[in-house]
């Protein structure tokens, strides 16, 4: 049996405001995932440091999934092109989009069990040295 794996289509900075798109796209067959949903719940301002709350459905399901949320309005126009947009791989020296050095640290060293999350001061892309960009 093959895995596949999820993607995310859309983040949320508040545990309100993911109820209704993921009703929405359960009510069309796709089946979703979501990320720091709890974490978020007991610290809640730690949501911008985290990522926000992720709401990932299968890498099959993500172009429909994406149309859906972009027609009920929870994805704008010009963000639906950042959300299909295929990662790319963050060495943690160079960004992956630009190549520019200037790349910085987003999370302080005073959280380190957080994900490690990285800005590219040159384009502003949101880097993770996992090896996946953020959506």
């Amino acid at each position: 049996m093959k895995t596949e794996n999820f993607v995310t289509v859309v983040t949320f900075v508040f545990p309100h405001e993911l109820g209704i798109p993921q009703s929405l796209l359960e009510s069309e067959g796709i089946e979703c995932f979501v990320c720091d949903e709890f974490t978020v719940n007991v610290h809640p301002f730690y949501s911008n440091a985290i990522g926000g709350i992720r709401l990932q459905v299968r890498e099959s399901d993500a172009q429909r999934a994406i149309e859906i949320l972009t027609e009920g309005g929870f994805i704008k126009k010009e963000e639906q092109k950042v959300a299909l947009e295929e990662e790319k791989l963050f060495d943690g020296l160079n960004c992956p989009y630009c190549g520019s050095a200037e790349i910085v640290n987003v999370i302080p060293f005073l959280f380190p069990f957080f994900r490690r999350n990285y800005h590219c001061m040159n384009c502003g892309k949101d880097l993770k040295k996992t090896g996946k960009t953020l959506k």
